[in-house]
C-alpha cells in the first residue's frame, strides 16, 4: 500500500498540492489519480519488457515501475511531434487500466 501512497503524493501525482476540502470532489480527483495510476503502472511493466530498468550500486532499481511509466508518459506529452507513434501504443494499454480499477 505504501507505494501507491507515495506515488499520489511526493513522488508522484502530488495530490496533496490541490488542498481540495469537498469530499465530493476528492473522491472524484483519487477516482481519476487511481486510473491514471494504473496506466502509469502498466506503461512502466511495457516498458520495462521493452528495456531493464537500471539497477544502483546497492541493488535497487533506480526508479519504480510507476515512476518509469509516468516519467515516459510525461516525456511523450511534451514531445508529442516527434513522438506520436509510442504515444498511441501507450493508449493501447488504456482499457487494461479502467479494467483493472473496475474489478
Amino acid at each position: 500500500m505504501k507505494p501507491y501512497l507515495s506515488a499520489l503524493k511526493k513522488r508522484g501525482f502530488e495530490l496533496e498540492t490541490t488542498h481540495l476540502t469537498d469530499i465530493k470532489r476528492i473522491e472524484k480527483l483519487v477516482t481519476i489519480l487511481a486510473i491514471a495510476l494504473s496506466w502509469a503502472h502498466l506503461v512502466g511493466k511495457w516498458l520495462a519488457e521493452q528495456r531493464p530498468l537500471k539497477i544502483n550500486k546497492h541493488g535497487y532499481h533506480a526508479k519504480s515501475i510507476f515512476r518509469d511509466g509516468l516519467d515516459y508518459w510525461q516525456y511523450l506529452r511534451l514531445n508529442l511531434s516527434h513522438r506520436i507513434q509510442p504515444l498511441l501504443q501507450c493508449f493501447h494499454l488504456w482499457p487494461e487500466a479502467i479494467d483493472s480499477r473496475l474489478t
